[in-house]
């Protein structure tokens, strides 16, 4: 049986990229890529792929001019800090 659990991750912001934690962070700029939020460092490598493969409309959202990525980030969460992680047993197919 599917097991789901949700995390609260308050204001904690990292790149789902590279992972680097931009929670006290007051570097600017970044992108969200289909759900994943892009940070300053990543996002000049990985737009050029995103331009090579034509993938623009997978951009769904930009930080402001001036905007820190991490306030971004929570703007894009809108108030939703959490995480929901479900498991599923080897035998229980996949949805």
């Amino acid at each position: 049986m599917a097991k789901t659990e949700i995390y609260d991750i308050g204001d904690n912001v990292v790149c789902d990229l590279c992972n680097e934690d931009y929670t006290n962070s007051d570097a600017l700029g970044g992108y969200i890529f289909e759900s994943k939020g892009v940070c300053p460092k990543c996002a000049p490598e990985f737009i050029a792929s995103v331009f090579k493969f034509k993938e623009e409309r997978f951009i769904r959202d930009r930080a402001m001019t001036g905007e820190t990525f991490k306030a971004f980030i929570l703007r894009c969460r809108g108030g939703n800090n959490q995480v929901k992680i479900t498991t599923y047993s080897k035998d229980e197919p996949f949805p």
